[in-house]
């Protein structure tokens, strides 16, 4: 199933309707799996990397019903592949609480690396980053920076290409997901 939801996001003729649909579909499926890991005596809380992590944002609110939501911005300079903090909006993050990390793109680990450096320096502990698409590059990376962070993802691509993006990946999410290309 989620192959199949993968593919129809691979697929740069889908339009952004079946677009949406693949995400959710597939974002349902995550939460659910990450749920049935998740759940227990921790607080989980909520953290979507914006703009592209809001389209796994709903379906991990039905599995975690009573998460407080944080929100990070993190925007990727084109030229350098770099990323650059523009808004953090985090509620209390204890040592004990478990913080879910949405982002559906893992490519050279930069957004996702600021992100985890900027919620340790807010007390997080137990982290986990969930991604639809991953490069080996943004995996290892992550591994080597944060080894207790638990990385979960539906794929792994081969690598990335010279400009940093992830092949054969599915083109820029966000973009294709808020009609934006």
């Amino acid at each position: 199933m989620k192959e199949y939801y993968l593919n129809q996001l691979r697929d740069r003729t889908v339009g952004i309707v079946h677009f949406r649909e693949a995400s959710a579909s597939l974002s349902k499926l995550i939460a659910l799996e990450v749920s049935l890991e998740a759940h227990g005596s921790q607080k989980i809380i909520l953290v979507p990397i914006l703009r592209s992590g809001l389209s796994l944002l709903t379906a991990f609110q039905d599995s975690f019903i009573e998460a407080p939501i944080g929100f990070i911005g993190i925007k990727r300079d084109e030229k350098t592949a770099l990323p650059r903090l523009y808004y953090e909006n985090l509620p209390p993050i204890s040592p004990e609480d478990h913080v879910l990390v949405l982002d559906p793109m893992l490519a050279t680990g930069g957004s996702a690396n600021l992100a985890l450096d900027l919620l340790k320096t807010k007390g997080a502990k137990a982290i986990t980053l969930v991604t639809i698409l991953a490069a080996p590059e943004g995996i290892q990376w992550i591994k080597e920076r944060h080894p207790k962070v638990h990385i979960y993802t539906v794929a792994i691509d081969k690598g990335l290409d010279p400009k940093k993006y992830i092949v054969p990946g599915l083109g820029d999410f966000g973009d294709r997901y808020f009609g934006t290309i």
